[in-house]
């Protein structure tokens, strides 16, 4: 093994930029070790492109060196927005604002006009700005888009942006992270009320990725306010986090692309959500989703997952060939959990029917998850194209073969059944179960797969189950593997 001092520079280098990301204060005691490793650390640019502003930093000399050390490289730069030795950062700093391409700036909600200040002296080729504000309500701050024409990426965390005239288009930025600015301090509290979120993001026409975490404004803030719609007509990726009373209201008024990639997590409340009456994933689709949402209906597989998060949970996954896949994640409080999974169980029969061209289905439902208020027999009647079906767990599972035994005349055309299982059947007599007397003889399928969990091995041949008296497979087969919401332990 070779000494230390006989690493390569390249080697070397890559270290230096590591421990600088790792713990970006204290990394240039590196070049404290020895005389090599401080003239690799000096004559190296690239690392001394990222600037976290910090009070040891605001002595002008020390600055200086820092940036004249990066050559003509570009610039990463963190400032937190302090009188005290902000104007210092600056002078330092505006000479080589035309390197300058990402600028993170921290403050508080008071400090918002030396913000304003700051953001006017840099302004020029910054390719990615982020704005974190640390108190609360979340202030809104105008962003002139002709002083940021390099503009791509913006990022805002208790801060809402606002163009600085409904004329001015952000043209050019294609990526808008918003978060934390559920409660909006109003810039005019005497001005009628707006849904500013939506009068944002109508700036932004070439969108391509929009997260929102947390900054939707409350439905009691907005609702009946008049509004446009708004047509994100690039869009690749929506991310929404936020109570579900306020993604409804929020999807019932923007338009986004069939190909665009839908992900929506949301949360509730005893106080915003009644579990029965209100539904489960319906109640998240605004009334015009066909328009707003054209994945949603155009989706060929569709899987459920309930009971398989920590705390509990339901999720709604769809996809078709061709576009990138939808999901609708509802996280719920304990004490609202049976009851919201039952419903949202309950919405299979209508998810169904707004999916004509449904081809497979996956129910996978924790064993310790009440599976009411959903008759497989009427389920199954309006899925004419299904040719996959899986459903997990084993009341669930026998609940289903019996709809299908029942309803002779509803998907024809399945070709594959899957049961994803905790445990496996209890083998039983050969005359128990037996619905031949009835004059029905079983249902015939394809393919049945049972799918149990790893550490299961006594499985009774399927001929000896109560499926096989109402199912009858031309080929069976035994897999092993863990799903996260059937094989769950209560």
């Amino acid at each position: 093994m070779g000494h230390i001092d006989e690493l390569p520079t390249e080697l070397l280098v890559e270290i230096f930029r590591l421990v600088r990301d790792e713990h970006w204060l204290s990394w240039t005691q590196v070049m404290g070790v020895c005389r090599r490793w401080r003239d690799v650390a000096w004559s190296t640019p690239s690392l001394w492109t990222t600037l976290r502003a910090h009070k040891r930093f605001s002595e002008p000399q020390v600055l200086d060196k820092f940036l004249r050390r990066s050559g003509s490289l570009n610039l990463d730069v963190t400032l937190r927005v302090n009188p005290a030795y902000c104007d210092t950062l600056l002078n330092a700093i505006l000479p080589h604002r035309n390197r300058l391409r990402a600028l993170t700036l921290f403050f508080v909600r008071w400090k918002v006009p030396l913000v304003q200040k700051v953001l006017n002296s840099v302004a020029g080729p910054i390719r990615d700005l982020s704005l974190c504000c640390a108190s609360s309500p979340a202030p809104m701050i105008p962003i002139s888009a002709v002083a940021f024409p390099s503009l791509r990426s913006l990022r805002t965390d208790a801060i809402l942006p606002a163009p600085r005239s409904a004329t001015f288009r952000f043209d050019g930025v294609t990526r808008l992270h918003v978060s934390n600015v559920s409660r909006l301090a109003r810039p005019d509290p005497l001005a009628p009320l707006e849904y500013h979120l939506l009068n944002t993001l109508a700036a932004f026409p070439d969108l391509e990725e929009l997260e929102l975490k947390d900054a939707l404004p409350s439905i009691w803030q907005v609702e009946g306010i008049p509004t446009n719609m708004v047509v994100l007509e690039k869009l690749r990726t929506l991310r929404l986090e936020d109570s579900i009373r306020d993604i409804q209201l929020f999807l019932g008024h923007i338009t986004i692309p069939t190909s665009a990639s839908l992900e929506v997590v949301a949360h509730l409340t005893g106080l915003a959500w009644v579990p029965f009456g209100d539904g489960g994933f319906l109640s998240i689709l605004p009334e015009n989703h066909e328009t707003t949402l054209p994945m949603v209906k155009q989706a060929t597989v569709l899987r459920l997952l309930a009971g398989h998060m920590e705390g509990g949970g339901v999720e709604l996954i769809g996809s078709s060939e061709g576009t990138c896949p939808w999901s609708v994640t509802i996280k719920s409080p304990k004490t609202l959990l049976k009851s919201f999974i039952a419903c949202a169980l309950s919405d299979i029969p209508d998810l169904a029917y707004d999916l004509p061209d449904l081809e497979e289905l996956e129910v996978h439902v924790s064993p310790y998850v009440p599976f009411v208020d959903c008759s497989w027999e009427e389920t199954l009647d309006e899925l004419p194209m299904l040719r996959k079906l899986v459903v997990g767990g084993l009341s669930n599972a026998q609940d289903l073969v019996d709809g299908l035994y029942e309803g002779q005349y509803g998907v024809l055309g399945l070709e594959e059944l899957e049961l994803c299982l905790e445990r496996p059947p209890i083998a039983v007599a050969e005359k128990l179960y037996l619905r031949c007397e009835r004059g029905r003889v079983p249902r015939g399928v394809e393919n049945v797969v049972m799918k149990l969990p790893p550490h299961v091995e006594d499985v009774p041949p399927y001929q000896k189950t109560m499926f096989s008296t109402m199912v009858v497979p031309l080929d069976f087969k035994v897999v092993h593997g863990y799903c996260p919401a059937c094989h769950a332990c209560q």
